[in-house]
Parts: structure tokens; C-alpha cells; sequence
């Protein structure tokens, strides 16, 4: 069973040194330290764990009064529970909205990360065009928006 417990920025870099799914995210680039340490204190956030082992984390920067933008991160370990990872998320989410009276949330998934993509639109985030050279390694990003009334 998956259990959500506060998200701690070692958890981030945790499961960065332990082969993340997303590409190319380097442990030893002080930028993905600052990172995590921001998302500790920059807005809601969880750790997924199967007993003691981090299967993934994820939450919200939150940019202004109903508007955030998402991120996570994932272990392979997600692997062995697909569905039920795919309804937590997309039920803390729904949680999230609702506690923060959000309208909008967007995500910035690499290109070059396509399982990432499906997982989002799974959300129900919907592609909204290309970032050329978004990410630190210069590679592009999609903009993918989830709103609600």
C-alpha cells in the first residue's frame, strides 16, 4: 500500500541519485539542491512510499492566488503500481484544487520524456505549446495546463 507522507527535499534528491524515470536530472548539479529545498517550502508537496522504499514526489510552486505550477518525480519503482499511483496523484490534485481554490495549474515536461507527457494528459493536463530551450540542459519543454472553473 502507498502511503503520502510531507515532502522533504532529501526525498527529491533521493530518488535523483537512485536512477529518477525523467531524464537526464544530475544529483551532483547544485541547481536540482536549490530546487528541491524550494519545493520543500514553496507550496504543498508529498512523498509517496511503499513501507520505507520513496516510489515518487510531487507538488505545487504556487505563482500567484489560483495559480500553481505542479511537478514530480519518480522512482521505477511506480512501475509494480501503476493504477494505483495514476489515481492517487490525480486524487491529491483534485485535493489540491479544491484546498487552494486553484483555477490553474501548469507543468513544463521535457520533450524528450514521452511517459511523462502521457501522465500528464492521464491528469488531464492538455498540451499548450513548446518552451525552445527551457530546461538547464537546454533541451525543450512542453507546456501542459489543467483548469477548472
Amino acid at each position: 500500500m502507498i502511503e503520502l507522507r510531507p515532502f522533504k527535499a532529501e526525498d527529491a534528491l533521493q530518488i535523483i541519485s537512485a536512477s529518477a524515470k525523467q531524464p537526464k536530472l544530475d544529483i551532483g548539479d547544485p541547481f536540482y539542491r536549490k530546487l528541491a529545498k524550494r519545493y520543500e517550502t514553496d507550496g504543498p508537496a508529498a512523498t509517496g512510499f511503499d513501507g520505507d522504499r520513496i516510489l515518487g514526489c510531487g507538488g505545487l510552486v504556487m505563482l500567484a492566488e489560483g495559480l500553481a505550477d505542479g511537478w514530480c518525480l519518480f522512482t521505477p519503482g511506480i512501475d509494480e503500481f501503476p493504477g494505483a499511483v495514476a489515481r492517487l496523484v490525480k486524487h491529491q490534485l483534485e485535493r489540491w484544487f479544491k484546498d487552494f481554490r486553484l483555477r490553474r495549474v501548469g507543468v513544463w515536461m521535457r520533450t524528450d520524456f514521452p511517459v511523462g507527457i502521457r501522465f500528464a494528459k492521464f491528469l488531464g493536463f492538455k498540451n499548450e505549446g513548446i518552451a525552445e530551450k527551457y530546461h538547464p540542459d537546454g533541451s525543450d519543454a512542453i507546456l501542459m495546463g489543467y483548469t477548472k472553473e
